[in-house]
């Protein structure tokens, strides 16, 4: 550990304080799968008993679709 932060976290986007839940969201829901669907989504809310509103749920998709382009443009290069 060098004590400084990595660049790639100093250029991170600033998240808005309405952003934030979806941001968790999306992360706990990530972890192990390779990609999400309405039904990981759905455990999720289950699980944790908490609504997501529609926006929401196309946000985390979105994120989603986007993890996906990166991972094959990875697996290209």
């Amino acid at each position: 550990m060098t004590g400084t932060a990595p660049a790639e976290l100093t250029r991170q986007p600033f998240l808005d304080d309405c952003l934030i839940g979806v941001w968790d969201a999306y992360c706990l829901i990530a972890q192990g799968v390779e990609n999400i669907t309405l039904q990981d989504i759905k455990a999720y809310t289950d699980l944790y008993d908490e609504h997501l509103s529609i926006w929401q749920i196309d946000a985390i998709m979105g994120l989603d679709r986007e993890r996906q382009k990166e991972w094959q443009t990875q697996s290209q290069g």
